[in-house]
């Protein structure tokens, strides 16, 4: 798709205005405020029914149907309207959208629109358009909002929310498996109470039971099971509740908590170690960063031999032993994994105790409404409960809530000893156990133990099944995500790979003098996408830590221009540039120039901009022909932008030469003929005079330019002349002459010793002394530029065995080897 024509009525700072580019490249220029990116807005609002400027970031209160019309419109919406004639696979299609029904497009003829869909879907991923903004998301972003710009224009946002979801699964599946772990145990030690057993075993509950079921006349069973405890057992008649404890049981629990109260220093040392942990961690980021690079650390020092080569960069190592470096890194790494171990292990320990601690209160409780005690306040209970549970969560996932400021209020050794325990508690339970006497016989007693084990064994074996359970999935958890992210980075790098390749090769394009072996890095690491730069053969570094801004400026245009080609597969063939070449000098203007025409020639750009001298160079460079020059001048909140086509030169100075206006025509000659021969200047490499100022003039530059371009027309016909080409010498030779009779009647080579001819006097001159100096100027700017492609000429090194400096424009008409 290509622009042939743009109508824009009341959109953003435009009132109206049409262009036609037919197609071809187009440049904006003038000042800031004039509306230039107004055009920008309009483009993107007929593509994408939205304006991205008033989307994203710091845009919360902007909206379209507000803020996307011009200020005058918001009361009339149904003419606020962008129109355009595209060119759609080589089909002339209307396109028509109106703020008032942003997502309704017009298209005539109606059954193109199957046409255009196409090409509206690539345009929704925004990659049509580069603005400073995006600039710097794509090079300064930090690496986790970058991977979710790119994956957001790649389209890859699902596969970014499966991966976030097996990452979640995985992290539920751990604090799952903590969670059965401490039932287990929690289910294991209520069997201990309830048996009397000092250490809990399967083989030791199944010898208690054993017990039990000879007091009760009953034969020894093998395995334990709800079903077996009391098979082929005489009922008691008389027996407790089913959910009640016994005073056996309770009389345990008592002395468990009071085995736990007796921990409350070994738990407040693992609290104070936990504790310390976790700040190292939290404060030390590249320890969290390290667990990842273990892997890569340990394939490196097996693949490192003594030429201490980096197998991965393909770099030597200058700064001693690599393989020492590299131990040294993975002895780090080993640093971080200890810490990690000893984090988790630290925090079961303590949740063990904790959750341990709540299942017995818990209990005792039970035992208080048992006997009918009415010490505890409940308030207090339920206080003291929830905090054992925060501290019980807080182990779950001990980093991620330390960085989140959950810290419980109250320290472990606070918990353990709190007045709760011992005065409301255990000291009134164990008072009344000592009233309380045997009930029933030793076999009553025998038979409610067995009973209330069928269903304690029951919790246990739901506790140990649940336990393996979850263990099986935590392995299966962390095996889907290692293979997806596995897969994941497979094909990315590849699409990575394809990006950075025609990223390098547009940036060495336009740094070729001083970074022709430049490199990069594009690579995914969990949920961040690693973009660096290679720092003149120094190492990968990111793109903003030591390149300057206008490198930077030309990396994203570089990036923005590799993602467009991946991206768009030349569905959409106009990029609109948003004054984004801020930061970038002068001579790799040129080579931006040169990137644009050699790489995209079938591209339509778009190029808005402030610096005028950009705009000129464009144009002399041929990107942009002078009908397409739109200058904007002015602009005022009625008429919107006051803009004119860019005039010609000459058709402007013979405006002023018409209304008798020398001055303002020779005013123009001066400040034209001096970007054009500065431009010339720089084409050629000319020698200028040296001045400490750094300010040169028209006075400078012209028999600089001059004086340089005789000596290539020299050159260039000894050099025919030597390879024996007589017609290109004749065509030369043909040249020069004609050369210094044009050179001649503009009298620059007079200026010097002469200042009656200098242009500080053209003011001065009446109409019919100064259309001579003008016509004498218009063919001395012809004799530098191509009456093909409309190109200044310029001075270019052609590689070869031997290598050549030519002098040529860009379509090749002219070519002339100098050396």
């Amino acid at each position: 798709m290509k622009i042939l024509s743009l109508e824009v009525r009341n959109i953003r700072g435009i009132k109206y205005i049409k262009v036609e580019p037919e197609g071809q490249n187009v440049v904006v220029f003038g000042p800031n405020g004039t509306g230039k990116s107004a055009i920008v807005d309009a483009v993107d609002f007929l593509l994408t029914g939205r304006i991205s400027r008033l989307t994203g970031e710091g845009t919360k209160l902007l909206r379209l149907k507000e803020h996307g019309c011009h200020i005058d419109s918001r009361d009339d919406l149904k003419n606020t309207v962008v129109i355009a004639k595209v060119e759609v696979n080589g089909k002339e299609v209307q396109m028509e959208r109106s703020i008032k029904k942003p997502s309704s497009l017009k298209v005539k003829p109606k059954e193109d629109k199957s046409l255009v869909s196409s090409c509206l879907n690539v345009a929704e991923l925004g990659q049509h358009i580069l603005s400073r903004r995006e600039i710097l998301r794509y090079i300064t972003a930090e690496a986790g909002k970058r991977a979710k710009e790119i994956q957001s224009l790649l389209n890859l946002e699902n596969i970014e929310n499966l991966r976030a979801i097996l990452v979640t699964t995985k992290n539920e599946a751990e604090a799952d498996l903590k969670n059965a772990e401490s039932n287990l145990e929690i289910a294991g030690s209520g069997i201990s109470n309830l048996l009397s057993l000092k250490d809990f075993s399967e083989k030791a509950s199944l010898d208690k039971v054993n017990e039990l079921r000879v007091i009760l006349d009953g034969a020894k069973i093998d395995e334990l099971s709800p079903e077996k405890i009391k098979q082929n057992l005489t009922p008691q008649p008389f027996g407790i509740p089913r959910d009640a404890l016994t005073k056996v049981q309770i009389e345990n629990i008592i002395g468990e908590v009071r085995k736990l109260v007796k921990t409350k220093g070994e738990v407040s040392n693992k609290e104070s170690e936990l504790k310390t942990l976790l700040e190292e961690v939290a404060k030390e980021a590249k320890l969290k960063q390290y667990m990842m690079y273990r892997q890569l650390f340990e394939a490196g020092i097996s693949l490192v031999d003594e030429s201490n080569v980096c197998p991965l960069c393909g770099r030597t190592w200058e700064e001693g032993d690599f393989r020492e470096f590299l131990e040294e890194r993975a002895k780090e790494t080993s640093l971080a994994e200890e810490k990690e171990e000893k984090i988790n292990t630290t925090s079961t320990f303590i949740k063990g105790k904790v959750d341990l601690l709540k299942s017995d209160v818990t209990n005792l409780f039970k035992a208080h409404e048992q006997f009918k005690l009415e010490v505890v306040n409940e308030k207090e209970f339920d206080e003291y409960i929830s905090l054992l549970d925060s501290w019980s969560e807080f182990m779950i996932k001990p980093l991620e809530s330390f960085e989140a400021g959950k810290w419980p209020a109250l320290s472990l050794q606070d918990v353990f000893r709190a007045p709760l325990l011992k005065k409301q508690i255990l000291v009134p339970l164990e008072k009344t156990l000592k009233k309380v006497g045997e009930q029933f016989s030793q076999q009553q007693n025998a038979w409610d133990t067995l009973t209330k084990m069928e269903d304690q064994w029951k919790r246990y074996q739901e506790a140990l099944e649940r336990k393996e359970g979850e263990e099986n999935f935590k392995k299966r958890a962390e095996a889907a995500l290692s293979y997806f992210e596995e897969a994941r980075d497979s094909v990315l790098e590849d699409i990575y790979d394809a990006i950075k390749g025609n990223f390098n090769e547009y940036y060495k394009t336009i740094h070729s003098e001083d970074e022709g072996k430049f490199d990069s890095k594009i690579s995914h690491e969990k949920a961040e996408l690693i973009f660096e730069v290679d720092f003149y053969g120094r190492g990968m570094f990111p793109p903003h830590a030591l390149h300057s801004e206008g490198h930077q400026d030309s990396m994203g245009l570089c990036l923005f221009l590799a993602l467009n080609k991946y991206l768009t597969k030349d569905v959409i063939k106009t990029i609109v540039l948003d004054d984004v070449i801020m930061s970038i000098d002068r001579t790799h203007r040129r080579a931006v120039c040169h990137l644009l025409k050699k790489v995209f020639p079938d591209k339509q750009f778009i190029i808005t901009t402030h610096d005028t001298t950009w705009a000129k160079q464009l144009k002399a460079e041929g990107i942009v022909t002078q009908k397409n020059m739109i200058h904007f001048v002015n602009w005022n909140i009625d008429t919107g932008p006051i803009f004119e086509l860019d005039k010609d030169l000459w058709a402007r100075i013979k405006e002023d030469l018409d209304r008798d206006d020398v001055p303002s025509a020779a005013h123009k000659l001066r400040r034209d003929a001096e970007y054009f021969f500065e431009d010339i200047c720089d084409s050629l490499s000319a020698d200028l005079p040296y001045k400490g100022t750094h300010q040169w003039e028209l006075g400078d530059y012209a028999p600089s330019a001059i004086s340089t371009y005789k000596k290539y027309l020299k050159r260039g016909k000894s050099n025919y002349q030597k390879m024996k080409q007589q017609d290109k010498f004749k065509e030369l030779d043909e040249l020069e002459k004609k050369a210094n009779e044009i050179i001649a009647k503009s009298q620059i080579e007079q200026w010097i010793i002469n200042e009656n001819v200098h242009y500080n006097r053209w003011g001065e001159f009446d109409k019919k002394d100064f259309e001579p100096v003008v016509e004498a100027f218009k063919n001395l700017f012809g004799l530098f530029s191509c009456s093909s492609c409309g190109a200044t000429i310029a001075i270019s090194q052609r590689k070869g065995q031997t290598p050549k400096t030519i002098l040529s424009c860009n379509c090749g008409k002219i070519f002339c080897p100098i050396e």
